[in-house]
């Protein structure tokens, strides 16, 4: 676990996202996501012998079986996403052309990127309930404070739910990390009164299928249990090369791979350029 009074310069000094875009968020248009749905779905079909086009993936949740749907309460992912920890080498290639070929513009400079995005697909189910939300920041899992998340949904949000994803302000989350003087062991004690207070003044996210969330890693942002929909979702992060070079402390994940975040390791090893 990070030193906290580490983190707090780290945390503090991390203004590159505010100081670009003026904000702690920013949406981008990336179409290439449909291309993503479609190898998504293939691969649907490959493992379950589920036929579904994107606009029913709102509906997955009625055609899988019920023991693949239940949450565990570490990490709070289901049986369904497991099998999709690893992409196949077109998903791959089309994540990383969506990079290039849109991202960068927005960044408009040299990234590294996570080498394998991290595939959601949250269902209605009580056992989730159990869980979420669950606010967090990636900071509280090991990352580093300076990374730029990215939040891609690949089927479009329900009428009633919108997106069921809350990002808190990067104002309330300064808060939450002053409050416990950026101690992540405390702060992961508390995460249950944290999740309270934040879902009170966090809005669930609601924009077009084929648009990308960036916002600063430093953000606290939460799922939420899902009532009605299906909802299929990739988390990626990446970093400015120059940015990733100007700092001297690296974190390591504390998830089940327990990564290193540098190149080669949570990150492909070719940043955006030349990969």
């Amino acid at each position: 676990m990070v030193d906290s009074k580490l983190l707090r310069k780290d945390y503090t000094e991390s203004n590159y996202f505010q100081s670009k875009f003026n904000s702690y968020y920013k949406l981008v248009e990336t179409d290439k996501v449909y291309d993503l749905t479609d190898i998504f779905l293939k691969q649907v079909k490959s493992l379950f012998k589920i036929s579904c086009t994107p606009e029913k993936i709102c509906d997955l949740h009625n055609k899988f079986d019920e023991k693949l749907k239940i949450y565990d309460q570490k990490f709070g992912v289901n049986k369904i996403s497991e099998y999709f920890y690893d992409m196949s080498d077109d998903f791959i290639k089309k994540y990383i052309e969506l990079l290039k070929f849109q991202i960068k513009n927005l960044i408009g400079e040299d990234f590294y990127f996570q080498s394998n995005p991290t595939i959601r697909i949250q269902v209605p189910h009580i056992s989730s309930q159990s869980f979420y939300p669950m606010f967090h920041s990636d900071i509280q899992l090991g990352h580093p404070p300076y990374e730029i998340n990215l939040w891609i949904p690949l089927n479009a949000p329900s009428n009633r739910e919108g997106y069921g994803f809350y990002v808190s302000t990067l104002e309330e989350s300064k808060n939450i990390f002053e409050k416990f003087g950026y101690d992540i062991l405390e702060m992961n004690n508390n995460k249950n009164n944290i999740s309270k207070y934040l879902k009170s003044f966090s809005k669930t996210q609601n924009f077009n299928y084929g648009q990308t969330l960036l916002f600063d890693s430093r953000c606290i942002h939460s799922t939420l249990p899902l009532e009605n929909h299906t909802r299929v979702s990739m988390d990626v992060r990446i970093v400015p090369v120059n940015l990733f070079h100007e700092h001297k402390n690296h974190y390591q994940g504390t998830g089940r791979r327990a990564v290193v975040y540098k190149p080669g390791n949570a990150y492909c090893k070719n940043s955006i350029e030349k990969s």
